[in-house]
C-alpha cells in the first residue's frame, strides 16, 4: 500500500518571542522597505503641483515672511525672507530674525534696522 507522507510543519519563528529560529531567513531580507500606496503617491504629486511639499502642508519657506532694511531713515530693500536678508548682509538669518521681532538691544544688524513688511511701524521712520 502506498501510504501518504506528510512531513512535519516546521516553524520559522519561536512561538513565545517571535524571533526567527537559527537557519530561517525572513521573507523580506535585502528588500527595501516602501509604505506608500497609490492614493498616498496621488496625494503627494497634488500637492507638488499646489506648491507645497510632497509630504507635509508645511515645510522650509512656508511661513516666511517679507522683510524690510533700513539705514539713516532710508529704505534699503525689501528681501522675500529672512534667509535671503541675512545672506545678503552676511550676517545670521536668526539674527535678523531676532532683531524683526524687538529682541536685540541695538535693534540693528550691520548698522541696519530689519522689520517684517507686515509691520507697519517701520513706515514712520522713512523719512
Amino acid at each position: 500500500m502506498n501510504e501518504l507522507h506528510i512531513s512535519p510543519e516546521r516553524h520559522n519563528r519561536n512561538l513565545v518571542t517571535g524571533r526567527f529560529l537559527k537557519g530561517c531567513t525572513p521573507h523580506n531580507k535585502g528588500k527595501s522597505m516602501v509604505y506608500r500606496s497609490k492614493r498616498s503617491q496621488k496625494r503627494s504629486l497634488a500637492g507638488l503641483a499646489k506648491g507645497r511639499g510632497a509630504w507635509h502642508k508645511t515645510g522650509a519657506g512656508m511661513n516666511k515672511k517679507s522683510v524690510v532694511l533700513i539705514k539713516d531713515g532710508r529704505l534699503c530693500s525689501v528681501f522675500p525672507s529672512i534667509q535671503a536678508a541675512g545672506s545678503a548682509l552676511g550676517v545670521s538669518p536668526s539674527l535678523v530674525g531676532r532683531v524683526c521681532r524687538k529682541l536685540r538691544n541695538n535693534h540693528t544688524a550691520k548698522g541696519f534696522q530689519c522689520f517684517f513688511e507686515s509691520d507697519n511701524s517701520w513706515c514712520d521712520l522713512i523719512k
